[in-house]
């Protein structure tokens, strides 16, 4: 009977230590993102501004171009309250918020 105790009270403290542990933080399912034609309709609320290869855009268009081309590449930013959107064919460098140029 001792080895029975010995053995019952190693799995409760097995037990005790085990929940004290938190629970991990479930992963992001790609459900709980937004679509990046909802991203735009949000930043659009927010007053963004938008470009498209460097040139300025309306909200609209943004979401048209995405329609037509769900591959295009797209970087958004707040910095001081002051939302901005890119959107791109090729690959950016956005250098302080402000995108520089666009890379093959």
């Amino acid at each position: 009977t001792k080895g029975k105790f010995n053995e019952t009270h190693k799995n409760d403290s097995v037990a005790s230590k085990i929940s004290h542990f938190p629970l991990p933080v479930p992963a992001m399912h790609s459900k709980s993102r937004k679509s990046p034609i909802d991203h735009i309709i949000s930043m659009s609320k927010r007053g963004a501004d938008f470009y498209y290869n460097a040139s300025k855009i309306t909200s609209d268009m943004a979401i048209e171009l995405l329609k037509k081309n769900s591959k295009l590449n797209m970087n958004s930013q707040t910095n001081n309250g002051k939302s901005v959107v890119y959107l791109s064919e090729k690959g950016m460098t956005i250098i302080n918020g402000e995108m520089v140029e666009n890379n093959n």
